[in-house]
Formats: structure tokens, sequence, C-alpha cells
């Protein structure tokens, strides 16, 4: 646990999901001393959703590791496990907005997890994972008889059927169920780590079970709370009538009401997400809110008494808001206050002349005309 490695590995076969025919992937962390899969995450498509579920999962079984050593991917520099500075509309105390930059912070900086990165396009300096993953090629995909191959050379002569099937120019209706891959995939790293005896340096012909039981120190486990909190994804977002909406999610509560208009953030856990941790853009908790709040269930009563409660909460805050806008007793407004006395201009004529200078001359004040005839 001084060091855990993790990446992508896309399988060379063909899984059926949803009518879909795809090949699919596996994220994984191992420890690097004695080869033991930690923690692992089969996917459609990987993300770093699937990097924080198998994280997850070696954290909840052998605690928090002092290093990460990751891919150089896009998926492992993401916000959700970086962090990331951001620009946000903040209101201050005279309620005037103005613009700030925001620190999220990400998971392995919460925890306190000293990362490292692979150098790109160099597998050597995560060989070991590769490896392993080269005999998960070998005793996965090859053996479950729906092998496609990694290259031209390794590739079974009636591979043309799935690809067919693929494009659908033809149907194949024997293919590997994505519940039978998963729980295929579960059984081996199951064997790999109590079976597997390791003939590399260190390992002298130990399973990575063994040697990780011999050489792991006491688990360094994390705050519940902490780890909740580190294990969500971030989002900016405004708030609105309804609540926030993230990637196309209703999230809702009645403590939202006082926030209307003003950025919040939004953080979204992968273990629970129908609920969203809503905070200020300073950090303070504001409430947890619920997915699709309003969105009906078949429950008309219950989808009424939801709607009705929401609605008597916003004429709440509308009233406590208009009660302190009203005036405190003896305050006057500008229209109150007495009208300042008409100021007439200086006599100029009584100012003393400067040198060289002629007096004003008095212009002469003509009548007005009345009409026409008076000219």
């Amino acid at each position: 646990m001084q060091q855990v490695v993790s990446d992508h590995h896309r399988f060379d076969l063909l899984v059926t999901k949803d009518s879909r025919i795809f090949r699919p992937w596996i994220t994984a962390w191992q420890d690097y001393r004695s080869g033991k899969i930690l923690g692992w995450a089969p996917s459609v498509y990987p993300s770093s959703l699937t990097i924080l579920q198998a994280f997850y999962m070696m954290v909840m079984r052998y605690g928090l590791p002092e290093m990460c050593h990751m891919d150089n991917g896009k998926d492992y520099r993401s916000k959700v496990l970086m962090g990331a500075n951001l620009k946000v509309t903040t209101i201050n105390a005279q309620g005037v907005s103005d613009e700030d930059l925001l620190h999220l912070q990400g998971t392995f900086q919460m925890l306190g997890v000293q990362t490292t990165y692979a150098r790109a396009y160099y597998g050597q300096s995560k060989g070991r994972l590769e490896r392993t993953f080269g005999t998960f090629a070998e005793y996965i995909a090859k053996d479950s008889g729906y092998y496609i191959g990694s290259n031209t050379v390794s590739r079974p002569e009636d591979v043309t059927l799935y690809y067919r099937a693929i494009n659908k120019k033809a149907k194949k209706q024997v293919l590997l169920s994505w519940e039978e891959f998963c729980h295929k995939l579960d059984a081996f790293i199951d064997f790999w780590n109590a079976n597997w005896h390791g003939e590399g340096k260190g390992m002298n012909g130990l399973t990575p079970d063994e040697v990780f039981a011999r050489y792991a120190p006491e688990p360094r486990k994390a705050d519940m709370q902490t780890l909740a909190l580190a294990l969500t994804r971030p989002e900016i977002r405004k708030v609105t009538r309804n609540g926030v909406s993230v990637m196309g999610v209703q999230y809702w509560a009645p403590e939202l009401l006082e926030y209307a208009s003003q950025e919040v953030v939004v953080r979204i856990p992968i273990v629970k997400p129908e609920t969203a941790l809503i905070q200020t853009i300073q950090g303070q908790t504001i409430c947890t809110a619920w997915a699709d709040y309003f969105m009906a269930t078949g429950d008309v009563a219950g989808d009424n008494e939801k709607v009705n409660a929401a609605r008597k909460s916003n004429l709440e805050l509308v009233r406590h808001r208009s009660e302190r806008l009203k005036q405190t007793k003896g305050l006057k407004t500008f229209l109150d206050l007495p009208a300042k006395p008409k100021q007439e201009l200086p006599d100029l004529s009584a100012l003393p002349l400067a040198a060289g200078a002629e007096p004003v001359r008095q212009r002469e004040q003509k009548p007005l005309l009345k009409s026409p005839l008076d000219i």
C-alpha cells in the first residue's frame, strides 16, 4: 500500500448488453509490491467515475494508499480526481454580484494521497499492471470463445461473423452477456490474487495474497464523512425555481429557495446518485437535494402533497422576505423629508471689480408681447 498503480484495459472479446455488441473495459487498482488487484470496475466505456468506483472498492477493503501512480490519460486528470480552479459569481453582503476564483478539491487532495503520472506512450512506466492485463487477455478473452484477436495475426478465421454482427449485416445469436462477463471477470481476479504464483523479483513463488499479507502495514482507514465527500462529482450550477439541474437530472430541496439565482456547488455521490450535497461557494453545507423530486410516480396523492409542500415553502419564503423589507417604525422615506429652502442667487453687483473690468450692464427688461397688435 505504499504505492498502487491504475489503468484501463479493453478486452479483445465481444459482449452483448441491452441489444448492443461491444468490447468491454476494466479499470483496476493494483498494489505495486505484491501485484494484488485491490479494486476493479468493469464498464462499457471507462471514465473518471469508473476510476472512483474501483478506488472506493480498494479503500473500503484495504484502506488508503500512500501514493497513486496512474495513467497519463484525461480521465485521470479530471477535476473529480485532481480538482480544478473555476470562476464563479458571488453575491456579497451588500447584495452586489462579484466574480471570484473557486478552488474545488479533488478526491486525492481531500484524502491526503500523493499522485504521480506515468510517461505518455511509455507502457514500461506501469509495466507490472500491463503484464497483468496481458495475463487477463490470455485467460479471459482467448478462453471465452468470443475472442476477436488483438491484431490481424491472432485474429480467428470466423471473426468476420462477429464484425458483420456489429455492423448489423448479419445477426449472431450466441454471444457472451454482460452479466456472464462480469461474473467471469470477478472469478478470475479472485483466482489471480489467491493462486497465481509469481516468479518475478521479490515474489519468490508466492501468490499476491501471500505477499500482501506478509508486508502490508495496518490499514490507513479514511474518515467516512471525508470519504463520502471525496467520492463525489462537483459541479457549479445556478439555483432556479425548480432547484439545480445536472446532466438532465433535476435536484430539489426547500432550502434551495433561499439561494434562488445564485451559484452553488452540487456534489453528486457515485454510490448514491439519487441525492446531491449542496454547498455554498464558500464551502458551507446548505442541504441534501433529491433527484427528480417532482417527477410523477403514479401515486397522485403523494405527488400532489409534495407539490403543495413545495408551494407552501415558496410562499413562506416570499412572506418572510416581505416582512424583512417592511419599513421599521419611525423610519421616513425620501418622500417624507422636508423640502430644502430655495437658495437665492448672490448679488454680483456688490462684488468689487477686477482691474480693467467694466461694470456689468443690466439688460433692459422688455414687456412681453400679448398679440401682433401690440407691436
